[in-house]
Order: C-alpha cells, then structure tokens, then sequence
C-alpha cells in the first residue's frame, strides 16, 4: 500500500460495493439512495456508490461490504503518483504485520516468497530451455516443454461477482473453474482455444498462465536456504527440544493440477538422473535426489516451471507433537439442574463422560494393558507394520486424556471422556516418523470405518503456516465427511529469540480450515516449585529474553504456553482457533522400557508408575477431541440431534471459550484485535454452553446446522426467481435480567451472562476461503456488529482500512470459516442474526450458527 486516504476524503471517493437486504421493501430504499447503476440479486445489490451514499446507507441500517476503491483504480490508470498501487480485488492482500527484522517485535509475512528467490529459479528455469544447459548428468531428460499444452492453468480475474450467469457463460466454453484465490481471481482449467474465449467476455479483466511464481513456497525458499547444519526435522510436538538429524534433506512433495498431470510429469521425473520418484497418487508426487548447491535449483527450477506443476513444497515426515486439563475444559463441572430449582451444593458430577462416542486417535500407538485404557479401545491397528503398541509413549499419554478412566488413580487422574471408546491407528514407525503414505484421506477413512466422528492429530510440520498436501488432503476429507471433527494440534515452533513471541509457526495440517487447530495454554499446576517455572529457564532457546522469557510455564491458565504455534496460516487466516491446557499435563504412561527420552516433562513417582507429564500441543488436541465426543454425546441424548455436523460441533467449541488478556501491546502493529494469532478465540471451557448445576436459569444453546446438499444452502449472487438464497435471517429474544440498569426508557434487566454468536461451515478444499459467509447481528437499538469485527489482520487489501472503517465500520472477514459475535450484557430484547453469501463459487454452501447465552427460546429459529 503505497499511501492511505484521509477519511474525510473517502466521503468523496467512488467505490464498488455490495448492500445486503432481506425484504423488498429494503431492496428499494436501497436503490432509491443509490440511483443509477445497481444490480439486484436474491439478497444483495451490487451498485457504485459514493462515499456519502454509503454513509447514508449505514445510518439506515443497511450491511455495505465495500468490494473496490474505484477511485484509486481510475487513479492508477491516469497515472496519478499518489494513487494507491493496487485496487481492491487486484492481487493478493497486503500485510499487516511489521517487516521482517524491524527490532524486537518483528515478525515475518510468509504469504509469498522473497522476490529474489522467485527470480533466481525463474532465470535457471529458462537458462534450461533456452541453452539446454542443464547438467547431462543431472537434469538433462527434463525440461520446461515448448509450445502450448492442450490444457493449461490460468489465473483470471473478473470484474465483479461469479454469479450464476457467469457460471453458466463458462460451462459454454467448457472451462472448469477450479479454485477461488482472493479477492477476485478463480484458477481455471482451459485450453487454448477456451483461453482465448475467456479472455474475451466482457466481465474479464486478466487471464494468465500459473507460473513459477505461484508454484513454489516459502518453505521451499526456506529449505534451499538453511545450512545442513540447521535442516528442520519436524519436533517432537510434545517436547519442543531438539529433532535428531533430517535423513529427509532432499526430498521433495510436488502438487500437480490435476491427476492426469502425473502422467506426463512422473515419466520425465523418473528418466531423470539422480531423481528417484517415491510415490505418485491422486494430485501429489514425491521424489528424492542427492543434488545439492546450483544444480538442485536448476532441478527445482525447471519442475516448478512446468505447466502440470502447482506447488512445490519439502518433504518432511510429520513427528509426534509432544488430572488438571479435564477441570480446566470444564467437564467437571458440567450437568444439569432440577428445573426451576436453586444449585445444590456440592452438586454431582458431570453425567456426560462422551459414552457411545468413538474418537480416533492416530498417533503412535497405544499401551492397551494400561488399567485407564482396559475396555476404552475399540479398535487397535497398526499402519507400519507390526502391531499397534505404543513403544514410544506418545499415543498412551494422548488416549489417556481422551479417555483414561483414572482407574489406576482411583479416579484422581482421568480423561476428558472417560466413557468414549477409542479407535487408535499406529502411523509412526520405531523413529517417530509417519508412515501414512502420500495420501492422507484414506488413512483418516479408516477410523470413519471404525464408527469415530471425531479424529485426533497431534502431530506435524513446522512449516510457517504452509498450506501443504496434509492440509489439502485434511479438508478434503472433512468435506467427504462433513460429520467427522478433525481436531489437529498447532505444534510447538513457539518462539521468541528478541522476546516477543513470533508470529507464523502453526504447523501443517493444522493449517487446514476444515479442521479444529488447537494451540496450548498453562496449566493451573503449581506442585513441586513449577509454579516459579519460567521459560527462558525451561527452554532457554527459545526464549532468552522477557517478556515471553518471563512468563510461567504453569500456574496461570488464561496464559498461550509460549511454545504453542502461533498464526496466522500462509493465506491469512485464524491459528489455532482455541486453546487448551498443555503445559505439565498427567496422563497415561505407556509400560513400554523404550519410551523416547525427550518425551516426559517430568516423571510422576505416584500410583505406581502408571503416568508422566508431557507437555505440548499434542496434550491440549486430546483435550478438546474428548471435550468434542462430551458435547456430542450431549447433543445427541439430550437435544435429540442424530448426526451434528463438525461445523456445527466447532462452532459450539469456539462459543465455549474465554477470551484471554492480549500478549501484544495495543496500539502496535502486533495488536490485531480479536480473534488473535497467540489465543484464537481463547481457553476452551466447556461449562459456558452446556448445563450446570450453578448456570443462569436463562441460558439456553440454540442453533442452525444445514448441509451443501439442503435446499436452504446459500448461493451468492443468486437469481432473485431461483430457488436459492442469499442470506438466512434468524431472530432470538433476550429476556429481562436481574441486574437493574437505568436507560432513557427507564430502569430494565441486563445480563453478565455474555451472548454468543458463531458460524462455522465446511469449505470447498484449497488455500484461501472458497465459498466465504459471513455473519451479522442486530441488536435490539439497532447496532449492527458483524463477525470477528475486532479482528483487523488484512481485512481491507489495497486500500486504507481506516477510511473504509470510517464509512462502514470495521469489514467484513474473508479470510476464516469461523466467525463470532460477543456481546456482554446484553440488552433485552430482540435481536436479529443474518448469515450471508458473500462469495459462493461452488454453491450451494452449508453451515452451522450457534447462539448462547441468556435467551428465551428454545430453539434458533428464522421468521
């Protein structure tokens, strides 16, 4: 961004937008105050307006989604200097965050790669055509093919929506629109001849081959870069210390377009010396090659160049991420109250244990004579051979706080679930190294087999918030399985070498959206002196320096663990999305003699034995998969709802959090609002959705939970006389409160129950938000907030959000499949709830809206 407008000024600039409205009556005042130059579909006008219209747009009431500066975008034509450099909807979005190297609290934007490097490979991948100067020895069978391929990927950018008109103007031409790449650019498949015709309809503005520049990563650059001294092995994500040497140095993953793309390219890749081609299935390919220096870039050059390429990525193989957690989720205090009865003291404990839930736990195995473990295990599998028990100590410690029954204990150390079963799939050999093959999907559809619909993860890359093929491969399965949770631990790359935590450290597949990332925070322990504990003690590393090095390892629960991976992923959005305990937890120790060394936090003399403290991410996932089979079993047998969507079991999540104090000092570049990149949405606690002896007689869990294939899906820009909609309105009412406050209407009830809105939906796969919803809620004074309006990261791309602030209030959110609005003390009334398409390429989109809090209904309900 190349300067920022005054807000004033924006009152006189001209823009794009899109106006949301739910009845006729609304569409017309909106197209009275608009004039000329609109276009109406189901839900939304599309118009040009002033900076003044929208002003008076929103003094009305109306939702305005600002889409494009059009006065930057004529400026940039004249060639005025003082224009902004991009438009709205031009190309990709601009960080927020400091530059890299600028003092202590800098941190890095990896959503693309250095320039320079994209350089170099460029000129070698043409050096090899041009010169066929590849090394014979080396490189000499592939080349970047001259001429036009029959079908090829292109990037085009259109002028305004995607509609339904549009879409069917494609399927005239036979072009496949493969993937949205925000703001305003769809990944086609096309020919020659169907390039030419698209390039030549009038709503196209650009069309481009995918390049070089496109295909290759920040991980990559990364990866060339390092010294071999320094090649990152994936940690252990349960201990955060050192990773034993990288045998995986010079092994790389290959993303093409399409299957059929591995036939022409696995072929020239194996008649390639010194390649050696690994594995080939689906739309992946990984190969090996002791190249090092100039002529592994000439190599990576050259396949990064080629038109069957989409990305190229090194390989490596995802190590395990290595009592108290299950008070901190909140399980114990959950249970319902006699109606219209006061709380009993000391009242039972929770009735929901997660029993007739089956949670899926691939991992390293697990110790099954383990006495919390007897009669928990449905199923036990290994998937490298051998047997299924747990030699390392990892997947016992995860089953445990899943669903260890305490009964070596006596009850005193047990699970989040303890009534749930597990089904529990050995994908790590004898070095901690996953051996699931290239293809994820099917590995994961073996617990789907075994009656799971909930899925734990706690391991993977460190990868700098990469969106790579586990990720891909994770959100293609969750839309396979739109019922299957998949809850994936962030990983444990927390850093802060200036001591401020850095951003850009989530793993992979935690990166994807269709998955539930959760990072760690503290533990309430503070037994044998940890409560004095400090990081810059404990992993002195990692954090020399306060104030990250300053902060308690335990003791404080509502404090992010400082070795939890913190956001954002490689395309802007949200990770983890919530956290839970994971520093010093206690849970299961495997019996094996061969437990890995870097694995216990420390041993646990008590109860003969029979456990040990890890911590990490991989303690906090399992907390919260078995936290998800406690709320699935209470949505089943008490709400009476057979199947819950895992959109709707993450909304319900997310609702159930506590907002956490920022780490980040307000005002600077790294205060990004709320949600945040150390917290998500903050600490998972159960007990703020579900019943308690001790809850507000008012509080009420309501929700929307609709699939793609429901009638009632949303479709953007849909056709007014079609049988789609564009938005969904839902109406719920906030009973009087007990505490008296005195307004202009005189003295009413308000609540200190917060009320809490969440939407969640399963996306389309692929990096970036396909299908985006969004999310709106009015209040009873008329006060429109939308969802995740404090959240500020690369809400507004190309243009000054100030001003767009200043004319429509915060924007609307692009870049994550889970918004939420939190209101505290909420006035009584009505309040109206509006989840809306703003861009639907492969419609129709379901999703899940949750509503918590003190609320007089029953049931979510539309009018």
């Amino acid at each position: 961004m190349s300067g920022t407008t005054d807000p004033g000024e924006a009152l006189h600039r001209r823009y794009r937008i899109a106006v949301y409205f739910d009845t006729v009556g609304e569409a017309e005042r909106i197209e009275e105050t608009l004039g000329d130059r609109t276009h109406r579909y189901q839900g939304v006008i599309l118009a040009e307006a002033s900076g003044e219209q929208i002003t008076r747009l929103r003094a009305d009431g109306s939702i305005v989604d600002i889409r494009a500066d059009l006065t930057a975008a004529e400026q940039t034509v004249r060639g005025d200097p003082t224009a902004h450099e991009t438009p709205p909807g031009s190309d990709g979005p601009q960080s927020m965050l400091p530059p890299r190297g600028s003092g202590a609290a800098a941190t890095t934007d990896r959503a693309t790669p250095d320039p320079g490097f994209v350089a170099d490979l460029t000129e070698r991948a043409a050096d090899a055509w041009d010169h066929r100067t590849a090394d014979p020895e080396t490189t000499a069978s592939l080349t970047v093919p001259s001429g036009e391929p029959d079908h090829n990927t292109y990037l085009v950018r259109l002028r305004g929506p995607l509609d339904r008109a549009r879409r069917a103007d494609l399927d005239g031409i036979g072009a496949r629109v493969v993937q949205f790449q925000p703001p305003g650019t769809y990944r086609l498949r096309l020919t020659p001849a169907q390039r030419d015709r698209v390039a030549a309809l009038p709503w196209v503005i650009a069309v481009r081959p995918w390049g070089l520049a496109d295909t290759v990563t920040p991980a990559l650059d990364d990866a060339l870069g390092r010294d071999e001294d320094r090649a990152p092995g994936p940690e252990l994500l349960a201990d955060g210390g050192a990773a034993p040497p990288d045998p995986y140095t010079g092994t790389f993953d290959v993303l093409v377009h399409d299957p059929l793309d591995l036939a022409t390219l696995r072929p020239v890749l194996e008649a390639t010396p010194g390649v050696e081609v690994l594995a080939a299935v689906d739309v992946m390919l990984r190969f090996r090659t002791g190249l090092a220096g100039d002529r592994l870039r000439d190599l990576l050059a050259v396949v990064a160049a080629r038109d069957e390429t989409r990305q190229v990525t090194p390989y490596r193989p995802p190590l395990l991420y290595a009592d108290h957690a299950r008070r901190l989720v909140g399980v114990d205090r959950v249970g319902p109250r006699a109606a219209g009865a006061a709380p009993a003291a000391g009242a039972a404990a929770a009735p929901w244990t997660g029993a007739g839930e089956i949670v899926g736990v691939f991992d390293s195995g697990v110790d099954g004579t383990h006495p919390d473990l007897a009669g928990r295990i449905a199923v036990s599998e290994s998937l490298v051979g051998g047997d299924a028990f747990d030699v390392c100590g990892h997947g016992t410690h995860v089953a445990g706080i899943i669903a260890g029954t305490g009964k070596a204990s006596g009850g005193a150390i047990t699970g989040v679930a303890p009534g749930a079963e597990l089904a529990v799939f050995r994908v790590f050999d004898e070095d901690n190294r996953l051996r699931t093959g290239p293809s994820l999907g099917p590995v994961l559809g073996r617990a789907v087999a075994a009656g799971a619909h909930i899925i734990n993860l706690s391991w993977g890359n460190p990868l700098s918030g990469t969106y790579d093929q586990y990720s891909l491969a994770v959100d293609q399965f969750v839309a396979d399985h739109p019922d299957v949770l998949v809850v994936i631990a962030a990983g444990n790359s927390g850093a802060a070498p200036k001591g401020t935590h850095e951003f850009n450290t989530c793993g992979t597949p935690a990166t994807a959206k269709n998955a539930l990332t959760v990072g760690a925070s503290d533990t309430d322990r503070d037994n044998d002196g940890l409560a004095e504990l400090t990081w810059d003690r404990f992993r002195q590393p990692e954090f020399p320096l306060p104030p990250a090095g300053a902060e308690h390892v335990c003791g404080d629960p509502d404090l992010p663990a400082a070795i939890s991976s913190r956001g954002p992923s490689d395309y802007g959005s949200v990770v983890p999305h919530l956290l839970a305990p994971g520093t010093f937890v206690l849970s299961a120790r495997s019996s094996s003699t061969q437990i890995d060394p870097r694995l216990p936090w420390r041993d646990c003399p008590d109860h003969d034995g029979h456990y040990l403290y890890i911590g990490g991410t991989s303690m906090s996932a399992p907390a919260v998969a078995g936290a998800a089979a406690v709320l699935r079993q209470y949505l089943r047998e008490v709400r009476g709802l057979d199947s819950p969507s895992a959109a709707l079991l993450k909304a319900v999540l997310v609702a159930a959090t506590r907002r956490l104090p920022s780490l980040r000092p307000p005002g600077t570049a790294q205060d990004l609002g709320y949600p945040d990149f150390d917290q998500g949405f903050g600490r998972l606690d159960l007990a703020i959705v579900l019943p308690t002896p001790d809850a507000p007689a008012d509080r009420r869990l309501i929700w929307s939970d609709l699939s793609d294939t429901d009638p009632e899906a949303l479709e953007a820009f849909a056709d007014p006389d079609g049988t789609r909609r564009a938005s969904r309105i839902y109406r719920l009412t906030v009973p009087h409160g007990t505490h008296g406050t005195h307004g202009t209407h005189g003295t009413h009830g308000t609540h200190n129950d917060e009320l809490r809105i969440v939407l969640a939906w399963t996306d389309r796969p692929g990096s970036a938000v396909q299908n985006n919803l969004d999310l709106a809620v009015t209040t009873p004074d008329g006060t429109i907030h939308v969802g995740n309006e404090e959240h500020t990261y690369n809400k507004v791309p190309g243009f000054d959000r100030s001003a767009v602030a200043a004319l429509t209030g915060l924007p609307l959110d692009r870049a994550n499949t889970v918004e939420a609005v939190r209101l505290g003390s909420p006035a009584p009334g009505a309040y109206t709830i509006r989840v809306f398409a703003q861009n639907t390429p492969f419609p129709g989109q379901g999703y899940a809206v949750c509503a918590t809090g003190p609320i007089s209904e029953e049931e979510l309900t539309t009018p």
